[in-house]
């Protein structure tokens, strides 16, 4: 199965970008990790027909994929073709507002509501795993961190970082997939992902 993931787009998809697009036949569903304003949502969703999930970044509010017309997934488990996707919005708050952030306590606070998943779709990732502890914007949620080691997720697909890039964790339990614009990412293999803008 294959998912279209958008991530800190940051401002609307030119109509090149909207070009690379695949075909609705070629995913099952499409995510956006968050930073994707409303408008680059709607104009996403004109020319694909398939469920739309979504989570809020770090310059969103908590209501931003519901103003985007998208299902917010933040605290909640979604099955398709028998695996279980869980979504995790926001990043650690390193500045004050109504942002999608929250503090360490509170991530790992909110965790333990959260049910297992195989497949973890988060804004941010686990504590200290893409950026310095000492980048408080980019330290990730030390919460998304015991959701990860306490349940065994094996995937978690974020975005924040504004890169591409894959790693596994520092304990090597989990392998994280960072996607920065549009990414088509194969369940089957988690090596094959595909940049398509």
């Amino acid at each position: 199965m294959k998912i279209l993931v958008f991530s800190d787009l940051h401002g609307v998809p030119t109509d090149d970008e909207m070009r690379r697009i695949p075909p609705s036949d070629n995913y099952a569903f499409c995510v956006s990790l968050g930073d994707n304003p409303p408008k680059a949502i709607t104009k996403i969703q004109k020319c694909i027909g398939k469920p739309f999930y979504g989570i809020s970044g770090n310059h969103d509010t908590w209501e931003t994929p519901k103003i985007s017309g998208i299902s917010d997934i933040h605290g909640k488990v979604i099955r398709h073709n028998e695996l279980l996707f869980a979504g995790f919005g926001g990043s650690h708050r390193y500045k004050s507002g109504g942002f999608a952030m929250m503090t360490q306590a509170e991530s790992v606070e909110f965790v333990d509501m959260l049910t297992k998943c195989d497949v973890l779709f988060s804004h941010d990732t686990m504590y200290g795993e893409l950026g310095s502890v000492n980048d408080k914007a980019h330290c990730g949620l030390k919460g998304i961190s015991k959701y990860v080691t306490e349940n065994g997720i094996s995937v978690n697909i974020c975005g924040h970082y504004h890169i591409n890039k894959s790693i596994v964790s520092t304990d090597g339990c989990c392998k994280i997939i960072c996607v920065c614009g549009c990414a088509l990412i194969d369940t089957a293999d988690f090596d094959n992902v595909v940049q398509v803008f």
